[in-house]
């Protein structure tokens, strides 16, 4: 049926814009009787990072819809490497104010940040390929060479390495030059910024599942936590936690779409379509809603 006219709506559909992906969300809420937003996010575009300001754009789209539609059933879609977890905090928090039930759908990732904002949902909902990650936070390195992440626990370790072979040279009567040069270069401040880093991200992950994923079995929240941040301290921050290992390793509730249901080819297709505008386009990230779509291209920097 024509929504805006033969002209415009083949524009549409060449174009992929958002009024074709606002068309298939619509379609996607009345099949499941709740409200859809999407949260995707572009991995290599320099501002695709869970930022303090996605929370208010999420609740901005929030307040645009009509939300009582749905009895104020809400799902969010999710597609993110990761980002700030205060950021992932108060997004968690944004939707439990704005609905009296807030589902978490994952069909490509939800990684680092993202991962914390799943945790707090009420409900998991993932494809039997998509995946959530490690939650050992990431610290921002600055360097002649450029700025990049390097995972909190990493700094820890090697100041510690560093600092224990000194010690050990100098019992040993040993010069601890070597050691105390590597140890020059190590920001001492990124080392006690590291440490916070992970017991705050430890609280946080705690306090979302509290309300959130394991509210029925809180006795289950402390080894869950320990698990996800392992992960990443024993491999890499980068793995894949699919479906089974979230269910049978680190004990969260997670609902599975079966390849080929009418959820998984509905969701899939909205999915494919809005990440290839997003990517196509070169944007940060986009939030979508049945009122519309919105571009984000900024990024705040932190002094």
């Amino acid at each position: 049926m024509s929504e805006r006219g033969f002209f415009f709506d083949l524009t549409d559909q060449l174009e992929n814009n958002s009024n074709i992906h606002r068309q298939l969300l619509q379609k996607i809420e009345a099949t499941t009787g709740r409200n859809l937003i999407c949260y995707l996010a572009n991995a290599s575009h320099p501002a695709g990072a869970m930022q303090d300001h996605d929370p208010d754009f999420l609740e901005n789209l929030l307040r645009s819809i009509d939300l009582d539609r749905y009895g104020r059933k809400l799902d969010v879609l999710v597609n993110s490497p990761g980002g700030f977890p205060y950021a992932a905090g108060k997004m968690v928090k944004v939707c439990r104010t704005f609905s009296t039930e807030f589902r978490a759908i994952v069909l490509g990732r939800a990684l680092s940040a993202a991962t914390l904002l799943c945790l707090g949902a009420r409900e998991l909902l993932m494809s039997e390929t998509a995946s959530l990650g490690p939650t050992d936070p990431q610290m921002l390195m600055r360097s002649p060479k450029g700025d990049r992440l390097v995972p909190a626990h990493v700094i820890i370790q090697s100041f510690g390495e560093m600092l224990g072979a000194a010690q050990k040279a100098i019992a040993a009567g040993q010069p601890p030059d070597p050691f105390f040069h590597v140890l020059d270069s190590l920001d001492v401040t990124a080392v006690f910024e590291s440490s916070k880093a992970l017991s705050s991200t430890n609280v946080i992950a705690k306090d979302l599942l509290k309300d959130g994923l394991l509210r029925a079995t809180p006795e289950r929240i402390d080894t869950a936590v320990k698990a996800l941040i392992t992960e990443g301290e024993k491999e890499l921050h980068g793995k894949h936690l699919y479906p089974d290992i979230l269910q049978n390793q680190i004990g969260l509730p997670v609902s599975v779409l079966k390849v080929g249901s009418d959820a998984d080819l509905k969701l899939r297709e909205l999915f494919v379509r809005a990440e290839a505008y997003l990517n196509n386009k070169g944007i940060a990230k986009y939030f979508l809603s049945s009122a519309g779509g919105l571009d984000i291209n900024v990024q705040l920097r932190r002094a």
